[in-house]
């Protein structure tokens, strides 16, 4: 069955598939790993998998004219609502393999896509810390990047030694993030990833710093 068949109900910003067992248990894209109660709701998934779901919408109805043929299921994460948000979804192929699928049809949404494409090719020397750029792609209104998938587990809401030893590296290339945040960034075995490059811009000393810990305590209450 095509992708677009497939039904989807809504947690908060977040489309999850559940036409299968197997995709309820692959777990969802959480969008603030601090919040502890989110983190319980792939657990949840996986225990009522065997139940049906109902009041779904369809893919195509979610994201009309947008196909992704070797998709075997996704999750899809809705953006904020400004006028460049986007959908970003994980991808699970019929081979196993797993991807971030980035998509927008609003002009400023396009414009995001295609600059973060642009400074990823830019970050070649940080391959292992930021997604690799698979390809780009037009669907009728819709552009299309295609990525990497990073390891993700719950980040440090403190800057870590990981987290300034990764800004240096990116002071040497002259990039600031733009948006360097606990919700951007994963720290697994001691390895610092980080994604969401649409906001980087030319390196400016002290600015991911300071954006780090000013959305840590205006969104979680914690810090200074």
């Amino acid at each position: 069955m095509s992708i677009r068949y497939h039904r989807y109900i809504r947690i908060r910003r977040t489309w999850i598939d559940v036409s299968s067992i197997a995709s309820r248990r692959d777990g969802v894209m959480l969008y603030r790993p601090g919040r502890w109660y989110l983190r319980f709701v792939p657990k949840l998934l996986s225990f009522f998998a065997v139940f049906p779901w109902h009041g779904s919408a369809l893919f195509s109805d979610i994201l009309p004219g947008l196909e992704i043929p070797e998709a075997k299921f996704a999750t899809i994460y809705v953006g904020n609502g400004t006028g460049k948000s986007k959908f970003t979804l994980k991808v699970k192929t019929y081979s196993g393999e797993e991807e971030i699928v980035k998509a927008a049809k609003t002009e400023r949404g396009k414009e995001a896509i295609a600059h973060e494409a642009e400074v990823l090719k830019q970050l070649d020397g940080l391959k292992g810390h930021v997604p690799i750029l698979l390809g780009m792609e037009r669907q009728g209104e819709w552009l299309l990047s295609r990525q990497s998938v990073l390891p993700r587990k719950r980040s440090p809401v403190h800057l870590q030694k990981e987290h300034f030893e990764f800004l240096d590296e990116l002071k040497k290339i002259g990039v600031s993030h733009g948006d360097f945040a606990p919700w951007n960034c994963s720290l697994v075995a001691g390895k610092l990833y980080v994604w969401d490059w649409e906001d980087a811009g030319p390196w400016v000393e002290g600015k991911d710093e300071a954006w780090f810990k000013s959305q840590v305590k205006k969104l979680l209450g914690i810090g200074e």
